[in-house]
């Protein structure tokens, strides 16, 4: 009976300690996402960021590359991150410096991007628009 008791308890220690690995790689997934869309938008790596962009529904959200040809981003800081539970969805909110290529002018503008996570691909997405750059 002991025998059976200790079998059981080594079996949840080891399937708690799998769910636990599992929602550190989900976090460690998204904060590398978050990392690569960053550099791909400093580096006006449009194609990057558009294989970011995903609806839930598996609709590509499409980027404006002709909106965005006189765009330089300079700086990308993440302020406020939320995660759910569940790990599936996550909120990041931040500030983007960029400068228009015709006005020469540096600007800030406030972001919030709602990321999610697909199970299939393991991947997260950004299914918000990018910010409207003036």
């Amino acid at each position: 009976m002991q025998k059976r008791i200790v079998i059981y308890l080594i079996l949840f220690l080891s399937l708690t300690a799998c769910s636990g690995a599992l929602t550190k790689k989900k976090a460690e997934v998204l904060q590398e996402s978050i990392k690569q869309y960053n550099i791909a938008l400093r580096w006006a790596q449009y194609n990057k960021v558009q294989d970011y962009h995903k609806k839930r529904d598996g609709s590509d959200s499409r980027i404006d590359r002709d909106a965005l040809k006189n765009i330089r981003v300079t700086g990308y800081t993440v302020q406020e991150k939320v995660i759910n539970e569940e790990l599936t969805e996550a909120t990041v909110k931040g500030v983007i410096d960029y400068y228009n290529n015709e006005y020469a002018t540096l600007k800030k503008i406030d972001f919030t991007y709602v990321w999610w996570y697909e199970a299939e691909s393991k991947r997260w997405f950004n299914e918000s628009d990018l910010p409207d750059f003036q």
